[in-house]
């Protein structure tokens, strides 16, 4: 089965690039970007709750729990127009959590991330992969 692009997910994309430009500004990413880097936890993004207005966070999660009612392709137009505009935070890791969580059962957390009152990323467990700090941070 091949993936189709439809005119609906074009008009989607284009929604996406205009409210990350509005929401999210190039100069506003670019600051983030330059910022000096330090050990505290980064907390949630600034544009976070607006996102979750937006209907982006949930975009491919059921209606029930208060999702888009889309599907992984909507998702993936929509971190296609976010990975471009280089939108701070966890927003892939986030919708990947929360289609973890909804697939296993976890339909409490599932809403809560769809709207945004919680802020996820997916974590994998002990296996071959070794984050180490160096000279660059």
């Amino acid at each position: 089965m091949g993936i189709g692009i439809t005119h609906e997910h074009q008009e989607l994309a284009r929604s996406v690039r205009g409210w990350l430009t509005r929401a999210v500004p190039p100069g506003d990413v670019r600051k983030l970007l330059d910022a000096p880097r330090t050990d505290d936890p980064p907390g949630r993004p600034a544009h976070w709750d607006a996102a979750a207005a937006q209907g982006l966070l949930g975009i491919h999660l059921p209606e029930r729990y208060g999702g888009g009612g889309g599907t992984l392709l909507e998702l993936a137009v929509a971190l296609e127009e976010t990975g471009a505009a280089l939108l701070p935070g966890p927003y892939p890791g986030h919708a990947l959590a929360a289609e973890v969580l909804r697939r296993t059962a976890h339909h409490d957390l599932v809403a809560a991330l769809a709207d945004g009152r919680r802020v996820a990323a997916a974590a994998f467990g002990p296996g071959g992969l070794t984050a180490v700090r160096d000279a660059d941070g």
